[in-house]
């Protein structure tokens, strides 16, 4: 009986071995084969998409902490298809661990192909699902720090491209022809010279070299499927990191989510590292303050207290504001969206603390009168609002009701103009604190007129 027991577990498992490796580099019809088989009947197919799902495993790969063929095991269990980056980076290895497995070659006119690649690779810089990809060492490092698991995922995806185009092929800002079409060239010459001798039971060749624009024909003959009466798959020419992402289904767009698994997970990093930066600049503020103590320097503890009472302000908002902001944005743009927030909002609040500062001067020392340091920075603005809609792609359009702005500017105009006065009689950081408070109010008036509703937390903070 344990004889028998143990056949039909070799069985169950030899009917759950990998059946197909397409062994094509990216921009080879990889995406249009892959309808193409789902046509046939393979709906279990791993693909670029599922590494979003085993970025660990790959990880642990590529760092060589695993024995590949048990990380290669759990990846593909249950699956009749591998295909897609980086598994084409492993041909060799995964063909030697199924050696049952037929073998499709996908290639492409050399010309095309290069100007696809190079296509996909300049869409890195505006097409934001792919733009992580390219980051230098020093965001590398970074995003290894903030947020490893992201940073996995990218490393995977990074060590795919760059094992086709070159080493350096996303840090650099043009890319190498010669490297990449000599790559391209090497990977499926050795393919060919590896396979082209290797023969099935039934002494048919293991491998097929395809072009997709070939169609059905050489497909089925080769897998030993009836010709279906769908037409074959249109050959697809898609952004890498845009509209492929709703080629497939829904897979990779769940996976982007952020209410996903994987989204919760880099959240969670997200918050720590977060609380780890706080910590550490409390660190050093503490080194300061101890450094200049054994100098000698008188410090005042009020000063301290606000500096570390700063600090936490800063980090209870950052943590709000990044809470909020991954809620709305895919899991891949986490990092990049929450370090230009972050640079923007302290941007703002340095030209504002300049900008007030230098009104302060204005109006204690030079004596410029209210009336004409409003009047000289709404001209400013309006100068500089008419050259943004002159080099605006498509111009600008109000959308809001003419009196409900020119309510807005009589009392944003009063409001500048009274606290151009406050200037004369206090000093800047009380006057910044009272512009602070006067959010308060703000907020109570829009619940009065619009309706608004605000919650407790919301008013503390």
């Amino acid at each position: 009986l344990s004889w028998l027991g143990r056949g039909d577990e070799e069985e169950e498992e030899e009917a759950a071995e990998v059946k197909i490796v397409c062994v094509g580099v990216m921009r080879t019809g990889l995406k249009t084969l892959q309808r193409a088989l789902r046509s046939l009947g393979y709906s279990n197919i791993y693909s670029q998409e599922d590494v979003l799902t085993g970025f660990e495993e790959w990880s642990d790969v590529l760092s060589g902490s695993a024995d590949h063929n048990v990380a290669f095991r759990k990846l593909f269990r249950g699956c009749e298809v591998v295909m897609g980056m980086p598994t084409f980076c492993f041909w060799e290895q995964i063909c030697q661990m199924y050696p049952k497995a037929l073998v499709i070659l996908t290639v492409r006119d050399e010309d095309d192909w290069w100007a696809s690649v190079k296509n996909a690779w300049s869409l890195m810089e505006k097409d934001m699902p792919g733009a992580p990809l390219r980051h230098g060492s020093a965001m590398r490092c970074f995003e290894q720090w903030l947020v490893p698991s992201y940073h996995k995922y990218c490393e995977t995806m990074r060590f795919a491209w760059n094992s086709t185009l070159g080493v350096h092929a996303l840090e650099s800002s043009s890319l190498n022809e010669v490297i990449a079409r000599n790559s391209y060239k090497q990977h499926n010459t050795c393919i060919e010279a590896i396979l082209e001798s290797q023969r099935r039971s039934d002494g048919k060749p293991r491998l097929l070299v395809y072009n997709v624009k070939s169609g059905w024909d050489p497909l089925c003959g080769f897998l030993k499927k009836d010709v279906p009466d769908v037409e074959f798959p249109a050959c697809l020419d898609t952004d890498y990191f845009g509209s492929s992402l709703e080629v497939l289904g829904g897979t990779v767009q769940e996976m982007l989510l952020p209410d996903s698994s994987l989204g919760a997970k880099i959240r969670r990093e997200l918050r720590w590292g977060l609380l780890k930066a706080f910590f550490a600049l409390a660190v050093v503020l503490t080194m300061v303050c101890g450094v200049l103590l054994s100098r000698s320097v008188e410090i005042s503890f009020s000063a301290v207290g606000l500096a570390y009472l700063f600090l936490v302000l800063v980090a209870w908002n950052v943590c709000s504001v990044m809470q909020n902001l991954v809620l709305k944005v895919p899991v891949l743009v986490v990092v990049p969206t929450a370090l230009k927030s972050l640079l923007i909002a302290g941007a703002l609040d340095v030209c504002f603390v300049l900008y007030d500062v230098l009104k302060e001067l204005l109006v204690t020392q030079d004596m410029v009168a209210a009336p004409v340091l409003t009047l000289a920075s709404r001209v400013g603005a309006i100068l500089c609002g008419f050259l943004f809609v002159l080099m605006a792609d498509g111009g600008f359009v109000l959308k809001a009701p003419i009196t409900a702005v020119a309510a807005f500017a009589f009392t944003n105009e009063a409001s500048s103009w009274a606290g151009y006065e406050l200037l004369k009689y206090t000093s800047f950081p009380i006057y910044v604190m009272a512009k602070s408070v006067k959010i308060i109010p703000s907020m109570m008036m829009g619940r009065m007129v619009n309706g608004c509703r605000y919650s407790a937390g919301q008013y503390f903070q």
